[in-house]
C-alpha cells in the first residue's frame, strides 16, 4: 500500500519534468507562435472594418382560441415543437423582409451604397438583408431575438426595429384574418338554425290549422301572466266603490218604496 502511494506522486512529478524539459527545449517555437498568433489578430481585427449590432426583442405567443372550454379558459391549440424555427422561417419570408425592404427603400439605397448606384432587385436585397440578420429565440422564454450586423449603427437600429415591428403587423392580421373566418363560421352556423326554426315554426302553424287545434290548446301551455300588487289595489277600489253605491241606490229605492206604500 505504502509504496504504490509513494509511486503515484514520483510519476507525476516525472510526468512534469518531461514537460517542463519540452517547454525549455522548444521555447524558441512556442513563443514565435505566440507571438505569430497575436500580431495576426491584431492586424486583423485593424484590418476588418467597423461591425454595429442593434437588437430588437418581440414576445412571440402561440394560437389560441377566443373561444373559452367548459371551466371558461381560452382553448390552447396542440403543442408544437417547430413553432420557434417556422417563426424564424417567416422573419426571413418576403412576406416580412419584402414589405420591410419596400418601407426602408433599401433597394434604391443599398443600390448606391453596395452596387454603384445600380437598384438592386427585391431578390438581391434579400440576400443581403439575410446575411445580415441573426435570429435566436431568448431562453427559457416566448422572446425572439432580432440581432441585425451593419456598418451603420442608425442602419442597424433601423433595420431590427422595422423587421421587428413588420412581423408584429403580420402576426396581429394573421390574427384577425382567423378571428373573422371564425365569426363569420358562427354567423353562417346561426343562420342554418335560424332557418330550421323558422321552418319549424311554420310547420307546426300549417299543422295548427290543417287539424283546427284551437288557440286555448296552443296557449295552455305558456306562462300565466300574474296580476301586480298595484293592479290588486286598483281593483279593490273598485270593489269597495262599487258596493258603496250599491249600497246607496238599494238605500234610495227603499226611499220610494215606502214613500208609494204610504199614498
Amino acid at each position: 500500500m505504502d509504496s504504490s502511494n509513494s509511486q503515484a506522486p514520483q510519476e507525476t512529478k516525472l510526468h512534469f519534468l518531461d514537460y517542463w524539459r519540452i517547454i525549455r527545449i522548444r521555447k524558441t517555437v512556442i513563443l514565435a507562435v505566440f507571438l505569430l498568433v497575436v500580431i495576426t489578430a491584431t492586424l486583423v481585427t485593424f484590418i476588418l472594418p467597423e461591425s454595429y449590432s442593434s437588437v430588437a426583442r418581440i414576445k412571440v405567443e402561440r394560437d389560441r382560441s377566443d373561444i373559452a372550454d367548459l371551466s371558461g379558459q381560452p382553448m390552447m391549440g396542440s403543442y408544437d415543437p417547430y413553432f420557434i424555427q417556422t417563426e424564424f422561417e417567416v422573419i426571413q419570408s418576403e412576406v416580412v423582409l419584402g414589405n420591410v425592404i419596400d418601407t426602408l427603400k433599401l433597394n434604391e439605397k443599398w443600390g448606391k451604397k453596395y452596387n454603384g448606384g445600380q437598384k438592386f432587385t427585391t431578390t438581391e436585397t434579400m440576400g443581403l438583408v439575410k446575411r445580415q440578420i441573426d435570429l435566436r429565440p431568448v431562453r427559457n422564454t416566448s422572446l425572439i431575438e432580432i440581432r441585425v450586423f451593419s456598418d451603420n449603427p442608425e442602419e442597424a437600429s433601423e433595420l431590427a426595429n422595422e423587421i421587428a415591428k413588420t412581423y408584429q403587423s403580420y402576426r396581429l392580421d394573421q390574427r384577425r384574418k382567423f378571428g373573422m373566418e371564425g365569426i363569420k363560421s358562427l354567423e353562417d352556423t346561426f343562420k342554418d338554425y335560424e332557418s330550421r326554426v323558422r321552418e319549424a315554426q311554420n310547420k307546426v302553424d300549417d299543422l295548427r290549422v290543417k287539424l283546427r287545434v284551437p288557440d286555448a290548446v296552443v296557449s295552455e301551455n305558456m306562462p300565466t301572466v300574474l296580476l301586480s300588487a298595484e293592479s290588486l289595489r286598483h281593483i279593490e277600489a273598485l270593489r269597495i266603490e262599487g258596493e258603496a253605491e250599491y249600497v246607496k241606490q238599494r238605500t234610495l229605492l227603499d226611499q220610494l218604496e215606502s214613500l208609494e206604500l204610504q199614498t
